[in-house]
């Protein structure tokens, strides 16, 4: 089984690169988001196979340099961050899309094998396989 926590962290960061880009809107932004810290939570699916433990997470957009996947004492953690990246706009008529840093932690009930885990990043697609871990035979040896 596993378990998914989306963890709240205080950001400051969640219209990262906005500030700069729009001055007057960018000053709006940063006392708006002091006083409400946002982060935003990427699309995930997770499912389990006989074998594996799959989980995809929709992240377009996002540079590999700044996403950071740990698994520690059975927790996957996901962070990463979504840069503003547009030429100075002179408005905004509408935004939809998240800007800013997320962080998903998946705790895994299971064991696995975290030396075989692989992460492929394709098309706005994370894929993090996570092996279940099987059992090992031991052998008696004789003296």
């Amino acid at each position: 089984m596993v378990t998914i926590y989306f963890k709240s962290r205080k950001s400051h960061a969640s219209f990262t690169g906005l500030e700069e880009a729009t001055p007057a809107l960018g000053k709006h932004l940063k006392n708006w988001n002091n006083n409400h810290p946002h982060q935003w939570q990427p699309a995930t699916d997770i499912y389990e196979t006989e074998d594996k433990i799959i989980v995809l997470m929709e992240i377009a957009g996002i540079k590999e340099e700044d996403l950071t996947i740990l698994l520690h004492q059975g927790t996957l953690v996901v962070q990463g961050i979504r840069r503003f990246n547009y030429q100075s706009p002179r408005a905004i008529h509408q935004m939809e899309i998240p800007y800013g840093e997320f962080n998903v932690e998946l705790h895994i009930n299971i064991p696995v094998d975290d030396s075989q885990i692989e992460a492929i990043y394709d098309q706005g697609l994370l894929r993090i396989e996570i092996p279940k871990a099987r059992p090992k035979q031991i052998h008696i040896i004789k003296e």
